[in-house]
């Protein structure tokens, strides 16, 4: 019998998980194991770009989960990432127009609403995701324009 292999595994799969796990946390569990988490996630990113591709990919995609919290959770996670990373923060200008779109509700054509989340969760979303521009914009403005 003719043997097949199986085909590589993703290598990247763990930090995949690990952005998962970061953006799905009860918004009331235990923040150490947060921490933990986030800590475990910029450490496996800090030296390895394919792992910040990843780690990118991963949250741009829960930044388009039907969760506002989610949402939230990614965007500060984003914001992490943005402040430690040149890599990071090329891929993240790159795809500017998904992060309106998704955390604040803006398109480059015109305003999209966010779903239909409760006022203060909306609210929230969207006061952490402009308090990140304004502070990248502040802080990186001339090297990314």
């Amino acid at each position: 019998p003719k043997r097949t292999s199986k085909p590589p595994a993703d290598p990247h799969q763990r930090i995949a998980d690990v952005v998962k796990l970061l953006c799905e946390a009860a918004s009331g569990g235990p923040a150490e194991s947060d921490d933990d988490l986030l800590v475990a996630l910029k450490r496996a990113v800090r030296r390895d770009d394919d792992a910040m591709r990843r780690a990118h990919a991963s949250l741009m995609l829960a930044l388009k989960h039907k969760e506002c919290s989610h949402r939230t959770r990614a965007v500060t996670i984003i914001d992490a990432l943005f402040v430690r990373s040149h890599l990071f923060r090329c891929l993240a200008v790159d795809d500017l127009s998904s992060f309106l779109r998704h955390a604040i509700g803006v398109d480059n054509t015109d305003a999209k609403p966010l779903p239909p989340w409760p006022v203060a969760e909306t609210e929230k979303l969207r006061e952490i995701s402009a308090k990140a521009l304004d502070a990248w914009t502040t802080r990186f403005a001339s090297a990314h324009p």
